[in-house]
């Protein structure tokens, strides 16, 4: 049986990726985190960074022993976060929004853990914010649901990931690689209850993998609030009035402003 390889550095495939999408903002990938934790002389911790796609495969994968840091600290020194702030993982760049001229970079998407970016979203903080804000923070969790519905689905078939691994640190690296790998091929193949899905009038149905999940579905840790640059936010202002856009809505979104 021959493996695909992840197609890190495939403009062609990020392209094919943004294009292939139900609502305006499935596009976004979305980060995952995992610790591993085993016992040998101490307790190690390795972690798994991870770009997901809208069919919840692993695009890119960075797995290595990054310690206690927080999310974003292990974001920024991970070989993945050195490359997208150098520029090196081929991204397709300024694709206009579907209904519009405006051309943003293809974002990444994460929690407050993460720092604010040109090239990554997170939320809004604080919780007196106005329609438009809490529209986009409730479009940008949707998004956000792909990697975690890609991280529930691994952990609840191999369930070696839910306990410490006896191991070496590097020995369970590429154990949690070729995990990822098959995880890519099993998907391709997934049972349409699989993941979440949400119906035309936006209400959400639960995945299959969260019956059978032991632990609760992964966080991400929060950090304490960071300065970013103005054009960061002038991103996040561009799609926030995107969703609100009657180009970029969806019917059902604004169900949110009444909750």
């Amino acid at each position: 049986m021959r493996m695909q390889k992840m197609r890190a550095g495939d403009i062609e495939y990020f392209k094919e990726v943004l294009q292939d999408v139900t609502t305006p903002f499935d596009f976004l990938l979305g980060l995952v985190r995992k610790d591993l934790e085993r016992q040998y002389v101490g307790t190690y911790s390795i972690v798994l960074l991870a770009v997901v796609d809208s069919d919840y495969k692993f695009v890119v994968v960075d797995v290595g022993a990054y310690g206690k840091q927080s999310d974003g600290g292990v974001l920024q020194n991970s070989r993945f976060g050195k490359r997208l702030d150098e520029g090196r993982l081929q991204l397709p760049r300024d694709l206009p929004l579907p209904g519009t001229v405006s051309r943003p970079h293809a974002c990444s998407v994460g929690d407050e853990a993460f720092q604010l970016r040109t090239d990554f979203l997170r939320p809004y903080p604080g919780r007196l914010l106005d329609d438009c804000k809490r529209i986009f923070n409730y479009r940008l969790s949707r998004a956000r649901r792909c990697a975690e519905n890609a991280s529930g689905i691994l952990v609840t078939r191999w369930r070696i990931l839910e306990r410490k691994i006896g191991e070496r640190p590097e020995n369970a690296e590429v154990m949690v690689k070729a995990l990822c790998v098959l995880h890519n091929f099993l998907m391709m193949r997934q049972h349409a209850d699989d993941a979440d899905s949400v119906s035309g009038i936006g209400e959400r149905r639960s995945g299959l993998w969260r019956q059978n999940l032991v632990q609760p579905p992964l966080q991400l840790a929060r950090t304490q609030a960071r300065n970013f640059a103005q054009m960061a936010r002038y991103v996040r202002d561009l799609f926030t009035q995107y969703f609100w856009s009657a180009a970029g809505s969806v019917a059902w979104q604004r169900s949110v402003l009444q909750a």
